[in-house]
Parts: C-alpha cells; structure tokens; sequence
C-alpha cells in the first residue's frame, strides 16, 4: 500500500504507526524498508514497535519471551545492512555473515520511530537507535513526562536532546453529533507545550464523504504558519 502511495505522490512523508518489526526477520524487514525509501525518494519514516497481541507471535511461529531484545538486535541488524556491503552480524536473536542488501536507503540514517512504553531500556534503545517516539497515551501530562525520560536518555547517550521528534495522535473529542474535529484540534497547543513535533490528526474519523475528507484537511492546513 504504501509503495502504491510513494508512486503517485511525491511530497508527502510515509510513516508506519506502528510496524510489529519482530514478526519480521531483519534481513526482510531491511530490504523492504531500504527499497520503499528509494521508490519514494527518500520519504519513508519506519515507525516500529512489538505490539501487544501475544496471539500474533505465536502465530508467526516467534518468541513472545524478549521480544524488545528481538527488536533492538534487529535494528542493529537492519543499521549494518543499509551501511555496509556485504554485511555480517551477531547478536543474541539475529546473525548473518556477508549479506548483501540492495538498494541502500537514500536517507542516512533512515528514520526510525519508537512506539513503546518508555522504560529505562526502551528509552536507551530510543537514544541509542532512533529519531522518534510515538507515544502510546494521548494525555499530554504522561506524554511529557514520557518525553522528559527519553531526553535524559539522549543526553546519557551524547545525543542533543533536541534531535527528538514526537508524533502524538490528537484523541478525537465526541460531540452531540459525532466527532467533533473542532474540539480535537484544540488538543493542538498541549500537545505541543508536551513536546510533540509531529500533531497527527486522522481525517477518516471526521469524514462520512470524500468530499468531508477535504474540507478535513483544508482546516488542519490552515493551522500551519
């Protein structure tokens, strides 16, 4: 889908919000991430996480057990694949010994986006391995302590602390008639004071028509500048 996307637009950024990378092995998540980045033109933000649904591992025939070590070790993996050709990697979940990955991302580094509760190793994977954070809550109050932690953590790293970037997903407020798109956006600002770069607003939610879907985004672009 998002290829399809990257092919007909060629502006916009393409985000996944957020990808269960483990189910995936990393020499496949890494060249599928590396070639849509190219067929974009270098607009591709990896937004990645371990999701909850323990069912979905089992599933996929993958460890529930570790499976943030999983997803640190194939990052690391995926890193040494987008630089190095061939590549070779060792880790407790992932190794590999002279692969070759191609094409390489235009972006370096490729932007990678966590979506995780931030607990102490979440955040030094975060500091250590991404851009971003995609807060799990919507309440401003937990998402700026939650970003004051990740902080700290670039800082432990060396890391300028401004380099964060965080996408936070406005909760739809409910009106008398529905979803009410005016109330949501005036989640806007304390996003914003709680550290969001990103404000992610979701048309569909307000939109019974195609026609709805414009009027949609014309407001949200008329919040800009």
């Amino acid at each position: 889908a998002m290829s399809a996307i990257a092919a007909t637009t060629t502006r916009i950024r393409l985000a996944t919000s957020v990808l269960i990378s483990p189910l995936r092995p990393a020499p496949l998540l890494a060249k599928q991430a590396a070639t849509l980045d190219v067929i974009s033109g270098g607009r591709l933000d990896l937004g990645v996480g371990t999701g909850w649904q323990r069912e979905e591992y089992e599933a996929s025939g993958i460890p529930w057990p570790r499976r943030n070590q999983r997803l640190e070790d194939q990052l690391r993996a995926c890193r040494a694949l987008w630089t190095r050709s061939p590549a070779s990697f060792t880790s407790e979940t992932v190794s590999f010994d002279t692969l070759h990955c191609r094409p390489a991302p235009i972006q370096s580094p490729l932007p990678i986006r966590f979506g995780l509760a931030p607990t102490p190793a979440s955040c030094r994977r975060i500091a250590e391995l991404g851009q971003g954070y995609l807060p799990i809550s919507q309440d401003s109050a937990v998402i700026a302590e939650d970003v004051k932690k990740i902080k700290a953590a670039f800082v432990e790293a060396g890391r300028d602390p401004g380099e964060l970037e965080v996408r936070v997903q406005l909760r739809p407020v409910m009106g008398s008639a529905g979803p009410d798109l005016e109330a949501t956006l005036a989640g806007v600002e304390p996003a914003l004071e709680a550290g969001a770069t990103v404000i992610e607003v979701l048309p569909v939610v307000f939109s019974r028509s195609a026609r709805d879907v414009d009027r949609c985004l014309e407001r949200i672009a008329g919040l800009v500048g």
